[in-house]
């Protein structure tokens, strides 16, 4: 199974090709304004003419978000044409970027020594606690996700679940297609874990023998906005539960501005992913739309994993 992700070109100033500030409809270099490529945004309109030419190069599509510009399509023939017909898909008038649409992977195995938390902690002079945070953190799930039994570090300071069903692109693959088995944590338990990274209290961790002061985290009073984009897949195809797993991070939006507002909206104002995927440093449409969000809520951290996979740091993420 291999899909591929267009972005169709609707972000880019006709005057010097700088990227736009849609919010505003300014160019973010030359600042001029009401430069969108109308032409271009017509793409995603009624006419439906990006649908037209892909099918008749033999892809199917998959799915499409319009607001981002994004389709996800596959091609079933495959073969030795495939690379003539990515070839002839790019040249389409509106197209501008074809990545493979990979799968993501969750990511925070060291996360303890990476991040001296307990230097910091024991730490009186710097007196931090995340008292009157809100933190935001996006992975797998939280532990039961239900209020009334949750784990005993995050009582009482859950503001929010959220759970994302499986996006459309994965349809055609599963027998539950849109599905939603909530934002418990049912398989790996990697959410909980880093849910814990963050804002753990350490409440859990008093009864252990052997230890004098909790075992919590950094932000261990601030309040957690927790989103779960980890959904159970019911393959059609048997061989695709050894091949991707029973359990996969198939509910990440097209678009990820929906993720980071919707946490806006629930006054977190940093986020959390330790979570990724894909050529390491390279830059796709999912990285701009973290840039562009951020651009445009200045006030908003996001923090991302950053190549950290099987105890093995990329030389191309250093520094993205």
């Amino acid at each position: 199974m291999i899909t591929w992700a267009i972005t169709l070109g609707r972000h880019f100033c006709q005057a010097c090709q700088g990227l736009l500030d849609t919010s505003k409809q300014t160019c973010f270099k030359c600042q001029c304004i009401g430069f969108i490529d109308f032409p271009l945004l017509k793409l995603m309109g009624k006419e439906n003419h990006h649908e037209k030419n892909i099918k008749g190069l033999g892809f199917e599509i998959k799915d499409q978000d319009r607001k981002a510009a994004l389709v996800v399509i596959e091609d079933p023939k495959g073969g030795v044409a495939a690379a003539k017909r990515l070839r002839e898909l790019s040249a389409i008038h509106g197209v501008r970027f074809i990545r493979e649409r990979v799968f993501k992977r969750t990511s925070n195995d060291v996360a303890e020594k990476i991040m001296g938390t307990r230097a910091t902690l024991d730490s009186s002079e710097l007196g931090l606690s995340g008292k009157g945070e809100v933190i935001a953190v996006c992975d797998t799930g939280i532990d039961t996700a239900d209020t009334q039994t949750i784990h005993k570090d995050f009582a009482g300071r859950i503001k929010a679940t959220i759970s994302y069903p499986i996006t459309r692109d994965f349809a055609s693959y599963v027998n539950n297609p849109g599905g939603d088995d909530g934002a418990a944590d049912l398989d790996s338990g990697h959410g909980t874990h880093v849910a814990g990274s963050v804002l753990g209290n350490g409440s859990a961790s008093l009864d252990l023998p052997g230890h004098t002061t909790p075992i919590r985290g950094l932000a261990y009073k601030a309040k957690l906005v927790f989103q779960a984009i980890e959904q159970e897949m019911k393959w059609k195809n048997p061989a695709y539960y050894q091949k991707y797993g029973r359990y996969l991070l198939s509910g990440i939006p097209l678009d990820l501005t929906r993720l980071f507002s919707d946490a806006y909206r629930q006054k977190a104002r940093i986020h959390s992913n330790s979570w990724g995927g894909g050529a390491p440093g390279e830059y796709d449409s999912q990285s701009e739309q973290l840039d562009r969000f951020v651009w445009e809520h200045k006030d908003f951290c996001v923090l991302v994993a950053f190549g950290l996979s099987r105890g093995t740091v990329s030389q191309r993420s250093h520094g993205q």
